[in-house]
């Protein structure tokens, strides 16, 4: 497997000329920040903590890495700042979408073998053992055929609202 990187860029006004968006240089490295995975990756979504942190989600076996707001990782998320699900063993895992609790745990959506699943992480990257009894939830989705959840959204009373797509097998 050759190496993969996760690439964010942060973008504020410049004050030199309002409403053109340039690289933050506080941020990273010039405005860019990299996280190598192994394999081929891709970030998917992205959502900001109450810390400041952001949290970015993709795939290559479902990748979450978790930056301070200078775009260094933080080592309080999984000891380096990434984490690798695999949620079904020799499956192919991918998260595609984020949000973040008030309280800071992560909610993730995504596809684990062509199966919709949602799991819930405590700020430190361990699952979230309250929620679907062991911190990942695979509902029922489609019939029979592949699903994929896209992305997802809290409700204002903390609901979980995820979008996707599942095919069903036609009799």
């Amino acid at each position: 497997m050759g190496a993969a990187a996760l690439a964010f860029a942060f973008l504020g006004a410049s004050p030199a000329a309002a409403g053109v968006a340039d690289p933050d240089a506080g941020f990273g490295q010039g405005g860019l920040a990299t996280v190598h995975f192994d394999g081929v990756a891709s970030a998917d979504a992205i959502a900001l903590a109450p810390d400041g942190d952001l949290v970015v989600v993709g795939s290559v076996e479902g990748v979450i890495a978790r930056l301070n707001p200078d775009g260094t990782l933080d080592p309080g998320f999984s000891g380096d700042g990434r984490l690798t699900l695999d949620l079904s063993e020799g499956g192919d895992d991918a998260a595609t979408g984020v949000a973040i609790r008030p309280d800071g745990r992560i909610v993730v959506g995504g596809v684990s073998s062509d199966g919709f699943v949602v799991l819930q992480l405590l700020t430190d990257g361990t699952p979230d053992g309250d929620f679907a009894r062991d911190g990942t939830g695979e509902p029922a989705f489609g019939e029979g055929g592949a699903a994929y959840a896209r992305d997802l959204v809290l409700d204002a009373a903390g609901n979980v609202v995820v979008v996707g797509s599942g095919e069903s097998e036609v009799g």
